[in-house]
C-alpha cells in the first residue's frame, strides 16, 4: 500500500530533518545527511500510522480520553457524518 504524503507534510519533514541534523551535531556530535534524516522521519511516520491503525478502537472510542491520541479530531469527523438507520443502509452507502 502506498501512502500519500501531502507536499506540506513532506516539507515539514524536510525541515524537521534539517533541525534534527543541527541538534544531533550540536548535542550528540553525530553527523547525518538531511536526506537520510528525512528518510528516517518518513519511515518513523509510517510506523506511527501503522501503530495508530492497530490501536484505532482504543484511540477513537475505548481508551481513557487523557491517553487517547487525537480523539477529538476523530469525533469531529464522525460528527460530520450522517448515520444510517440500518446496517444494510450503511453497507449500501459505502458501495455507492
Amino acid at each position: 500500500m502506498t501512502v500519500y504524503i501531502s507536499d506540506a507534510t513532506y516539507e515539514a519533514l524536510a525541515q524537521a530533518a534539517v533541525t534534527a541534523q543541527a541538534w544531533l551535531e550540536r548535542e550528540e556530535s553525530e553527523h547525518y545527511s538531511a536526506a537520510d534524516l528525512q528518510q528516517a522521519f518518513l519511515q518513523w511516520l509510517e510506523s506511527c500510522i501503522e501503530q495508530l491503525a492497530e490501536e484505532a478502537m482504543y484511540h477513537a472510542f475505548e481508551g481513557h480520553d487523557s491517553y487517547a491520541f487525537n480523539r477529538s479530531a476523530f469525533r469531529d469527523r464522525l460528527n460530520k457524518l450522517t448515520p444510517a438507520f440500518t446496517p444494510q443502509e450503511a453497507d449500501q452507502s459505502i458501495a455507492a
